[in-house]
């Protein structure tokens, strides 16, 4: 006799859902909300509560912010109006669902961190959030001289004082603005866009020690002699060439300087401790995020050098669009000696990664290293508090720049200047919320956020790089600040990206199986290619999509171009000529949005645009 499980209700399950959904609401709306008492919020009923929302949950970030909004209740007119600051930390993989549901339902915070969210990120952010261009044209209040402490040049109080706020940033305030609308800005309050190695100084010394002692061999062991140029069997398939300057480096306690030496010493360390410990040591705390930190870092010295060849648009930056036009145009070629080494330097330093590391996520990584348990990690400075403090009293940590190849080392002849980060992203940018009650208040808290006792204060609690002209930062951070040596990462091709559609989706497949080691280079190579070539999802469809975009950015700028004219001519708006000034370049730079199609027909002159239906 045959039992039958039951199966559950439908009805039940219905219960069951409503049921989760009534728990969600209720600690939803138990949370500090535009909608509760002031109370609830336990502060003064008359006061006025402005929200700043974000995610840097990094240790030193909410405590930083805390410091700099105790600061800005202390002053007189702050409590004479009766404002009060509070912050908002959501954790970063809710945040863009948070954010998106409140900007459309008018219930966002005032000021919101700008990012992951898919209406923080297109045109449409206009809607929703404060464009600031005429606010950043003006002086920062907070930076007059009242404001400024003691002793600084004088040359740097006239500029703080008197520039317009946006000019008092070191990048100009560039990484909150937007190209597209040209009089939007989002309000940077950190550089972030630097990234580096961090070492551990310890197993730094016994890897050099190691390699010392093989080295010291005769004959040397044979891992040690395969890692050598002039010893390796297949020739060029070693790193360093074994000259006085290499013997020079060995003999002293210093980080790796080069490619070469950089994968010696991690070689080192899977000898050190292939099995012979009880902790397992890797040379590399890699994960998914972190391999992409070293694509992104090499793709500059190895693919700047196509630069003028796909530059389509003359706009001195390569996109992913211009890459692929490239490729199908034989401006380049996944066989070129420069493409070719970029992926084999890629997949040489995922052999130094722990096994499995595209399935280990960034906090995974972090773990390991401050454990002691791998010898580096590849991050930015939002992590360099958190690694610092973990690494206290266990070992040294140092941070030093991805290194390239040395003379006579492996792809030396294929690698150029490293890249420069002048363009440094500003981290942290912050959005006035246009529903907002306290727009006026919100701004100014971002102004005084910004100044430059405030930003210089507020960055040295979060161990971040502070952004204000003249500030100085904490010296394990010093690393981090923007170096203008190297070329323009603007200048590197782009393998993957939103415009290129399939082909972004198969080539990040493809590379993490080539990297894993699952394909070999050629195998890589034909999959990749003929996701390009595809009839339909392949480049041609990339030129279609581009004609198309261009085509709608043109309209939305004549549209705005006639709003302005309109605002100028009937009511007489103070910034309204300069806004026509702007959507007037704005337009004219697109050509009528006939760019796409002059670059074809320049590649292609006998051959019809491609048109899909």
């Amino acid at each position: 006799m045959s039992s039958r499980v039951p199966r559950p209700s439908m009805d039940l399950i219905g219960a069951l859902l409503v049921g989760v959904a009534y728990a969600f609401s209720v600690v939803a709306t138990s949370l500090p909300g535009r909608g509760q008492s002031a109370d609830a919020l336990d502060v003064d009923p008359d006061a006025r509560v402005v929200q700043v929302m974000h995610w840097q949950l990094e240790p030193g970030f909410r405590e930083g912010l805390q410091a700099i909004i105790e600061a800005y209740h202390d002053l007189p007119h702050v409590q004479a109006a009766g404002v009060r600051v509070e912050q908002l930390a959501v954790p970063n993989r809710v945040y863009a669902q948070i954010l998106n549901v409140h900007v459309i339902s008018g219930t966002a915070p005032d000021l919101c961190q700008q990012g992951t969210s898919t209406l923080t990120g297109g045109n449409a952010i206009a809607q929703y959030f404060e464009g600031l261009g005429a606010a950043v044209s003006q002086p920062n209040a907070y930076n007059q001289p009242e404001y400024l402490p003691d002793g600084l040049d004088p040359r740097l109080v006239d500029a703080l004082a008197n520039r317009p706020w946006r000019d008092t940033f070191l990048n100009g305030m560039q990484s909150g603005w937007n190209v597209n609308l040209q009089d939007f800005y989002s309000v940077p309050t950190s550089f972030a866009g630097t990234k580096k190695l961090f070492v551990n100084e310890s197993l730094l010394q016994e890897a050099k020690a190691y390699l010392r002692d093989a080295a010291s061999q005769s004959p040397p062991p044979g891992w040690y002699a395969r890692l050598l140029r002039q010893r390796s069997v297949q020739g060029d398939a070693g790193f360093v060439s074994e000259d006085d300057a290499y013997a020079a480096w060995l003999a002293t306690g210093g980080p790796p300087d080069t490619l070469g030496r950089f994968i010696l010493i991690g070689h080192a360390i899977q000898r050190l401790y292939d099995g012979d410990r009880d902790v397992s040591v890797v040379p590399i705390a890699g994960s998914n995020y972190s391999y992409g930190i070293f694509a992104t870092n090499y793709l500059t010295p190895f693919t700047a050098s196509y630069a003028a060849a796909l530059d389509l648009d003359y706009n001195v930056s390569i996109d992913s669009r211009e890459t692929w036009f490239g490729w199908q145009s034989g401006a380049w070629s996944f066989r070129d000696p420069a493409i070719r080494s970029y992926f084999e330097c890629l997949q040489e330093i995922s052999r130094l990664f722990p096994a499995g590391f595209l399935g280990l996520d960034r906090e995974q990584a972090r773990r390991r290293f401050v454990s002691g348990q791998a010898a580096m990690i590849a991050s930015g400075v939002w992590d360099a508090a958190s690694i610092f403090q973990a690494a206290e009293g266990k070992f040294e940590v140092s941070v030093i720049d991805f290194p390239l190849p040395g003379l006579g080392e492996r792809w030396a002849d294929q690698c150029g200047p490293g890249e420069n980060s002048v363009s440094s992203s500003g981290g942290a940018q912050f959005m006035v919320n246009r529903s907002s009650p306290n727009r006026d208040w919100a701004l100014d808290f971002l102004r005084f956020l910004t100044s430059y006792a405030a930003n210089q204060r507020f960055n040295q609690h979060t161990a971040w790089v502070p952004i204000v002209l003249g500030t100085v930062s904490n010296a394990e951070v010093e690393a981090f600040r923007p170096d203008p040596r190297g070329v323009s990462k603007k200048s590197a091709m782009m393998f993957s990206g939103g415009d290129v559609g399939q082909i972004a989706t198969r080539y990040e497949g493809e590379l993490k199986n080539y990297l894993a080691g699952d394909l070999t280079y050629d195998e890589f190579v034909e999959r990749v290619e003929a996701a390009a070539a595809d009839p339909f999802n392949g480049v041609d469809r990339v030129w279609d999509r581009y004609r198309l975009k261009n085509r709608d950015w043109v309209r939305n700028a004549d549209a705005s171009l006639a709003v302005q004219v309109a605002r100028d001519l009937l009511l007489e708006h103070d910034d309204a000529q300069s806004r026509v000034l702007r959507a007037l370049r704005r337009s004219s730079l697109r050509f009528n949005g006939q760019v796409p199609s002059w670059s074809w027909h320049r590649l292609y002159p006998d051959q019809p645009f491609p048109e899909f239906p």
